[in-house]
């Protein structure tokens, strides 16, 4: 069973709220909200201790801090979650609204961390924004738009963490080519589903997306 600990100090009440989720699909990363609890922090050290029989690995989003017993990165991307009405929640609001969402939104990154590490830090060191949407319009299951200083990528959760997956990656393709395009002073790639008989095949930049979503996968077993 994995634990996972966030808590947020308060300056004004010198008081700690910590929430305790319990995982309860590791496919789905579907969780469970157990409770909130004030923690009294007279020193008020910004630090928790965890009592538990296993080892935690945690990183820190502002005050915010999350553990948790698999490999994982040490700083997190921008993530969001946007509504199907276009509201957008990021990082402390999306922590507080919808935890559950940014805990499954987490594992995402985890398991993307795992298949290759440098990516979540090129995420960060590029500002691209990453955002769970039910904006995105019936049959589109990620967009990304990396030029210029707003970067974002956006994606749905898929029946399964793999396909969750697939389609991250695949975004994220797109993205590390816009903005090595940016870069160099290129316009936008070219990029298509091209309709063949009863088959799609993609072309220019969508094969090339494709090819790297399908390298990410190998590495999956």
């Amino acid at each position: 069973m994995t634990y996972t600990f966030i808590s947020e100090h308060d300056n004004e009440n010198k008081k700690t709220d910590v929430f305790l989720l319990e995982r309860i699909d590791p496919k789905t990363g579907e969780t469970k909200l157990y409770g909130k609890f004030e923690v009294p922090d007279d020193a008020f050290t910004k630090r928790i201790m965890v009592d538990t029989n296993r080892r935690l690995n945690c990183y820190k989003l502002g005050t915010e801090l999350f553990c948790r017993e698999d490999p994982y990165p040490k700083f997190l991307p921008k993530l969001c979650y946007i509504n199907k009405e276009g509201e957008k929640y990021c990082n402390f609001d999306l922590i507080h609204k919808y935890p559950g969402y940014f805990v499954t939104m987490s594992e995402d990154i985890a398991e993307l961390y795992k298949l290759r590490p440098r990516l979540i830090g090129w995420l960060i060191d590029n500002d691209v924004e990453v955002s769970v949407s039910d904006a995105l319009p019936k049959g589109i299951a990620g967009t990304a738009s990396c030029y210029g200083d707003m970067r974002k990528i956006q994606y749905k959760f898929q029946p399964t963490k793999q396909d969750t997956i697939r389609v991250l990656s695949h975004e994220i393709a797109h993205c590390k080519e816009h903005v090595a395009r940016a870069k160099k002073g290129l316009p936008p790639p070219k990029g298509e589903w091209r309709k063949e008989g009863e088959k799609l095949t993609p072309v220019g930049s969508e094969e090339r997306a494709v090819h790297f979503e399908r390298r990410m996968l190998r590495r999956w077993q």
